[in-house]
């Protein structure tokens, strides 16, 4: 009998470590769970702070391109909620626009053969480039690109 008695108490001794090591598997996975979840909670944190200037980005967009004049100046700083973002603005290329006759170039003096002369408007192309970057170092930008009519003058 006293061989079954020493028997018992070694199992019950390997009962409890193996719920220990289960105790200790669980704990780990809770804890990689809980840090998975504080990285997903500042990547979608960032992603929102990354959308908000985007949207500033394209706020600032639509201020320069509401302003004509603004297109005879290569780079502008434009500040959106306190937050500063840099355009540049290059004129890709330009033409005569359609629905003004040659006549109209030659009754003001202009060439008719340049339709650059007088007050022929010409339709140009732009590319607008907009970045911005935040004071966490977080940064996006867009490229806009636009038809405007201008003065022969414009690009």
């Amino acid at each position: 009998m006293k061989h079954n008695f020493f028997r018992q108490q070694k199992q019950k001794g390997s009962v409890l470590i193996i719920s220990l090591m289960f105790l200790i598997g669980l704990s780990l996975i809770a804890v990689a769970s809980i840090k998975t979840g504080n990285l997903n909670l500042k990547i979608i944190s960032n992603e929102g702070k990354r959308e908000d200037l985007r949207f500033e980005i394209q706020q600032a967009i639509e201020q320069m391109i509401s302003v004509q004049e603004d297109f005879v100046i290569a780079t502008q700083d434009i500040t959106i909620n306190g937050q500063l973002i840099k355009m540049t603005k290059q004129c890709m290329f330009s033409f005569r626009a359609s629905g003004y006759g040659a006549n109209f170039a030659a009754t003001v003096g202009g060439d008719l053969d340049d339709p650059m002369q007088g007050l022929t408007p010409i339709d140009t192309i732009w590319r607008i480039t907009a970045t911005a970057k935040d004071s966490s170092n977080l940064s996006a930008g867009a490229i806009q690109g636009i038809k405007v009519r201008m003065l022969a003058s414009g690009c």
